[in-house]
């Protein structure tokens, strides 16, 4: 690796190294969220006009197989 990249490695875990276990919490969840947005926006681009319900269905075939 590059010594760029290396040193953004450490400063990144030093950061999280100094955050609580809730504030880590919060970002993963946070990740969470916004994946299952880019996830169904693109369900909905490649299906449109598909139910709420459909969406449902393929969101989770999508995150669980």
């Amino acid at each position: 690796m590059s010594k760029f990249t290396d040193e953004a490695e450490a400063k990144r875990d030093e950061i999280y190294r100094s955050m609580s276990g809730e504030q880590k919490l919060r970002i993963a969840y946070d990740l969470y969220l916004f994946a299952r947005k880019v996830v169904e926006s693109s369900i909905r681009e490649y299906f449109p006009g598909i139910s709420d319900e459909e969406i449902k269905k393929k969101m989770i075939e999508r995150f669980h197989g």
